[in-house]
């Protein structure tokens, strides 16, 4: 209190470790570089922090300065956010950092919108845990303005890998010790080719196209999580490309504990095939999340396409289940609609012995989704638990409710009504 009360700086006198800590509150590196103007004392505290962070949107010469001045032998955490950067600028700034960052990196650089187009967005990358630093893990070779001809990453201890909407030709990962690989539309529009090598990899989101001819997958058969291209249930040509890629990767796995699925209907249903027949196999799943999204269009019988799915993964513990539609329409599709089509699911039998539990989500009291749940309570003899939750929108009659409720033929199946409005709203069961 008296060195404060007779103007003495006494924060300048603490250690540089709390000092950064100080720093590293404030909101970009920009803003600690600027301390160094205070006095001597704080003129390369800066330059020593464990983390750098530049705010969106950040002049990449900038980072470069920042970073030639950086002295300290270790950065635990690069944080850069940037619009309409060059791919010469990025590959400058990622040698730059490469032999000294030991933690965890994150590089969006974004296209900045015009008003009368739609958003378009490039965004790399990439998350890892390597105490030996990330000295030769990362290498690219570009030869297009546009963005990433081939992108290659190497890292003995690289946990995490993201990569969203880069366009690319080619994708080479060797890291052993990598967990999680996520690669979303990087290949879309032309012929995917790449080289992955990571056997202890346990969750693998790969939206994107699959070729086994062109892209070499060495990891385990076996994965904690899966999610492949989004699949048409029903359309034509090139759509049918979506199905042919998804149905090749996931016969490349045997098995899966969560499988992942986006099932899409189209906007239009006028002169569409019956796509799902493509599928041909699925890895042994415990549990099967399914997502079912019709495009500005009214809702459809998701009963077929689900059936489906269902008859090639009888082993299943859990289903999860989340019908999406765009818009506000709340009318089901006419009685003609292709949708109920084939029309066997309703009196065919299938065994789901395993299956404990099932919640779906979306709801709209159509007269298919009720056929739906009354079939899956037959097929699965062992059901502890089923949840129905209807879509906010929706009013449920106190009728309806004792309708689903009763389809309960034995006492140990709980089933829980959650809705917004109607009799009662909240939950039944």
């Amino acid at each position: 209190m008296d060195g404060a009360a007779n103007g003495e700086d006494l924060i300048s006198t603490l250690p540089d470790d709390v000092l950064h800590e100080f720093l590293l509150r404030l909101p970009s590196a920009d803003a600690a570089a600027q301390t160094s103007l205070l006095s001597r004392r704080w003129r390369y505290v800066w330059a020593h922090m464990p983390e750098v962070q530049f705010s969106y949107p950040v002049d990449l010469h900038r980072v470069r300065l920042a970073l030639t001045a950086y002295a300290a032998p270790v950065l635990r955490r690069l944080h850069i956010i940037t619009c309409d950067a060059n791919p010469e600028a990025m590959t400058t700034i990622l040698r730059l950092a490469a032999p000294r960052l030991s933690g965890s990196l994150f590089f969006h650089n974004e296209e900045s919108l015009d008003p009368d187009e739609e958003e378009d967005e490039e965004e790399w990358r990439v998350y890892y845990d390597d105490e030996e630093g990330m000295d030769g893990a990362i290498a690219r070779e570009i030869a297009s303005a546009d963005g990433l001809t081939n992108l290659a990453i190497h890292s003995k201890s690289l946990l995490q890998i993201v990569l969203g909407d880069v366009a690319m030709q080619q994708l080479i990962v060797e890291a052993p010790m990598l967990t999680v690989l996520d690669v979303r539309r990087c290949f879309v529009g032309q012929q995917p080719k790449a080289n992955i090598f990571a056997p202890l990899l346990e969750i693998l989101y790969w939206i994107d196209l699959y070729n086994p001819a062109t892209v070499q997958l060495t990891m385990k058969k076996d994965l904690r999580k899966l999610r492949t291209y989004s699949i048409m249930v029903y359309g034509g040509a090139p759509l049918d490309k979506h199905n042919l890629d998804s149905a090749r990767l996931l016969k490349f796995f045997e098995a899966i504990t969560t499988l992942d699925l986006f099932l899409q209907y189209p906007s239009d249903m006028i002169d569409m095939q019956y796509l799902m027949g493509m599928i041909t196999k699925l890895p042994k799943t415990e549990n099967l999340s399914l997502e079912l999204s019709t495009e500005g269009h009214r809702p459809h019988d998701f009963g077929p396409c689900v059936f489906y799915l269902l008859t090639m993964a009888t082993g299943i513990r859990s289903l999860s289940m989340k019908l999406v539609i765009d818009n506000d329409e709340r009318t089901v599709c006419s009685w003609d609609c292709i949708c109920h089509q084939p029309q066997g699911w309703e009196t065919e039998h299938i065994s789901l012995d395993s299956l404990e539990e099932v919640e779906i989500f979306g709801l709209l009291r159509a007269k298919h989704e009720f056929v739906f749940v009354k079939r899956l309570l037959g097929w699965a003899a062992n059901l502890k638990k089923i949840t129905l939750n209807f879509a906010p929108s929706v009013v449920v009659t106190d009728e309806e409710r004792q309708k689903l409720l009763g389809l309960a033929s034995r006492p140990e199946t709980c089933i829980k009504i959650n809705f917004s409005k109607g009799y009662g709203g909240g939950v039944h069961q």
